[in-house]
């Protein structure tokens, strides 16, 4: 089933293999594993950086998350293709200098299983979180303890109300409970990215939609990337689809905002700049300061990073692009996918930037809050 939307036309296939692709950023046959992004201060004081490879040769590896755990070390998630043609998920522990400690596979005979993000607790244990795809493609998540031993797995089955669905990040709220960003797929699509709610044991405590057209009548698709936890509150940052006011039946891809008080209730969405001609995604949001945000994302048609700057209430502020020839001459689409504070003014990026409009490898750029490039650095 496929739905005409403004410039693109997106099937619910196309929808999942956009999410699932923002974890196939590398395709490759080994890791690399950047502690640039992590210990940030460290390296850009130093002017170095380390880089360890894992991984198998002859075989299409992906790195999907990394998290320093409470030992310094580093949890890392991604997934490979198997030779039976199933997608197999897998997790690797580090300790501080990356020596390799353990590394395990997640796999069904039957179905594909997808790792999409982790987070550990102040216990050590670890939370992950994706996809599986037998029977049917629904949301998962799973517990290890600190010393990467198993302790449960959910399959988060709604097939009484929902056709299928998947998790794309996870938090932890102030009582420990961890809370997943998840998209369920419906025939009328009212309710779509929710909140799941569970304990440390593994029960569900509450399930609640955000973004729903029954409270939003003009939205289509709303879809969730990642969710932060910032000063007791919670912010989704993804795509909608947004009409202009003056024409109600064409629907346009943007950025999307969800912006959620200490209690999980919504407070309000943003449609990012739903007047203006920015059609894309935000996939990220940092705190400039108490009451302003600085998103990031890509523009779809222009294939510009994207700066998105809101406050608290949800009021846009405005917008910068960060264009292609602020990069290099060679490059044709930069994509921005997360952001870490350097000072005040400037932040490194993880982004994907290239000679393609699209499938770039992966790499940093620095810029400031104006949108100005001090710097770029691609892996390809």
């Amino acid at each position: 089933m496929a739905i005409s939307i403004g410039y693109e036309n997106r099937t619910y296939t196309y929808l999942k293999f956009k999410i699932m692709s923002i974890m196939k950023q590398r395709n490759s046959a080994w890791i690399i594993i950047i502690v640039q992004f992590i210990l940030l201060h460290q390296i850009l004081i130093a002017q170095s950086k380390t880089e360890v490879y894992f991984g198998a040769s002859n075989r299409m590896d992906w790195s999907s998350d990394i998290t320093e755990l409470y030992d310094k070390g580093y949890y890392i998630t991604g997934g490979f293709e198997s030779t039976d043609d199933l997608v197999y998920g897998w997790n690797l522990k580090t300790d501080k200098n990356l020596t390799l400690l353990y590394d395990k596979t997640f796999k069904h005979s039957l179905g594909n299983i997808g790792i999409s993000n982790s987070i550990s607790d102040s216990e050590g244990n670890i939370y992950i979180c994706g996809y599986i795809s037998y029977p049917n493609q629904w949301p998962f998540i799973s517990k290890m303890g600190a010393c990467g031993d198993y302790q449960w797995c959910k399959i988060l089955n709604y097939e009484d109300d929902f056709n299928n669905g998947w998790s794309i990040d996870l938090t932890l709220n102030k009582n420990n409970e961890i809370v997943l960003l998840t998209t369920l797929i419906s025939d009328d699509l009212i309710d779509m990215t929710h909140l799941i709610c569970l304990s440390n044991n593994g029960d569900v405590l509450w399930k609640k939609p955000y973004a729903s057209r029954n409270n939003y009548s003009w939205i289509r698709q709303p879809i969730g990337y990642t969710i932060k936890e910032i000063n007791n509150d919670y912010y989704i940052s993804g795509f909608c689809y947004w009409p202009y006011p003056d024409d109600t039946t064409h629907f346009f891809l943007r950025p999307l905002f969800i912006g959620i008080d200490s209690l999980f209730e919504e407070k309000w969405i943003l449609p990012f700049a739903a007047l203006d001609s920015v059609f894309g995604d935000a996939y990220n949001t940092i705190a400039i300061n108490d009451s302003v945000f600085m998103g990031v994302g890509a523009r779809s048609v222009e294939y510009q990073g994207l700066l998105m700057f809101y406050n608290k209430d949800g009021e846009e502020l405005g917008y910068f692009g960060i264009s292609d020839d602020q990069i290099g001459p060679d490059i044709n689409g930069v994509d921005i996918r997360d952001v870490a504070r350097i000072n005040d003014t400037l932040f490194l990026t993880t982004s994907l930037f290239g000679p393609d409009y699209g499938g770039n490898p992966g790499g940093e750029i620095i810029i400031s809050i104006n949108g100005s490039v001090y710097g770029s650095n691609s892996r390809p």
